[in-house]
């Protein structure tokens, strides 16, 4: 039978924060010099008064990203303003920055973002084929 001490306690309680702290989202272990969460939440600020407010600042900050060669945040605002465009029934604005967010994921090999714009496309793809 296993003793417990309080080295054995101590061991794995930490062992468990590890366990924790590792599961945070992919995208919070990639490095980016812009803070996408303060743009998302004023985005969505923005978005609640009016959504061309919402574009234009989403825009903004997406020209800045790529200026700057920030793909990662680049394809999250693509991704971002998809919605939004989304929200309005302009599907095919939708359809478009989504694909441009695929081309910059393909350039980048980020796979992982690859696979969620791949199953966004093809959720407006057939709110934008559909007659």
């Amino acid at each position: 039978m296993v003793k417990v001490t309080r080295h054995t306690v101590f061991f794995l309680v930490q062992c468990f924060i590890l366990v924790l702290l590792s599961r945070q989202p992919l995208l919070a272990n990639t490095p980016t010099p812009f803070d996408v969460d303060v743009i998302l939440k004023e985005a969505k600020k923005l978005q609640q008064e009016n959504n061309l407010k919402a574009l234009n600042y989403l825009d903004k900050q997406y020209q800045q990203c790529v200026a700057a060669k920030d793909t990662l945040t680049s394809i999250i605002l693509l991704a971002r303003m998809a919605d939004v465009h989304g929200h309005q029934a302009n599907y095919k604005q939708s359809y478009d920055k989504l694909w441009k967010a695929l081309l910059l994921t393909d350039a980048a090999k980020l796979e992982v973002q690859k696979a969620d714009i791949h199953k966004r496309i093809g959720r407006y793809y057939s709110f934008y084929k559909r007659k």
